[in-house]
């Protein structure tokens, strides 16, 4: 989970919660999905703009173990296919007016990339997703407007996860 920066007249809260589930179709493959809840608020006192967000997420992937450093760190490349709902509210209370405006975004995904296992144990792990070196999104919006985006990072770790392993 991520939290939260201040600045001086802004607050931003952001956090994703993403149980993951995957199995191990041959040594070194493991195909599975993850389902995600998500809030963010940002808060902008200068000119009385609240963002509250909701997402809801869910993925399959393919993961690939191509390098093992000893018996405990294991490194993997991963592609994902997936689905967002991203439910959002605006207000603006300058002048003492309270203004609401709700937005919905629905955004269908394809990404690469690469992370790394380290076993503490024969059965867990920390999982640490490094980076997200490649995605395409097709984003559309309530009003059908869409748009589509393509990535591509070599060294941006801004997409980094950690999480626990239990291996079964």
């Amino acid at each position: 989970m991520i939290v939260g920066r201040d600045y001086d007249d802004d607050s931003n809260f952001y956090g994703m919660l993403t149980p993951t589930i995957g199995y191990f179709i041959k040594d070194n493959f493991a195909v599975g999905v993850d389902f995600g809840l998500g809030y963010q608020r940002a808060e902008s006192k200068n000119i009385g703009r609240i963002l509250k967000s909701y997402t809801y997420d869910v993925s399959a992937f393919g993961r690939y173990y191509f390098l093992e450093l000893g018996k405990r760190f294991k490194f993997y490349g991963q592609m994902n296919l997936g689905y967002s709902r991203k439910n959002s509210k605006y207000e603006d209370s300058n002048l003492n007016l309270l203004i609401r405006t709700d937005l919905h975004e629905d955004v269908y995904r394809l990404s690469a990339g690469v992370g790394v296992n380290c076993f503490v144990s024969k059965k867990v792990a920390i999982n640490f997703y490094l980076s997200r070196l490649a995605g395409y999104s097709y984003i559309k919006d309530e009003e059908d407007k869409t748009s589509k985006e393509f990535n591509f990072k070599l060294n941006q770790f801004s997409t980094s996860m950690f999480g626990i392993v239990y291996r079964f």
